[in-house]
């Protein structure tokens, strides 16, 4: 099975050669500190695919994760 993805960050904290290391992606700027859970509401606002999956600076995937939660839907 093929996936096809859109990736998209949405950092507190924005280094000023941020957009000329990563031209490949979305940049979504929040103006203040949000948390997790605020700072990604704000970013789905601007995804405009059917799935989307949302991983923390720390998550560490395993054992095929991605193919198994698209599979369970």
């Amino acid at each position: 099975m093929k996936y096809y993805w859109f990736t998209m960050l949405l950092p507190n904290v924005i280094p000023d050669k941020f957009k000329e290391l990563f031209t490949n992606i979305v940049l979504v700027k929040n103006n203040e500190n949000r948390g997790f859970s605020r700072g990604g509401n704000n970013g789905i606002k601007y995804y405009k695919g059917d799935y989307i999956l949302l991983f923390n600076s720390d998550t560490i995937l395993l054992n095929d994760a991605i193919s198994i939660v698209y599979n369970f839907f």
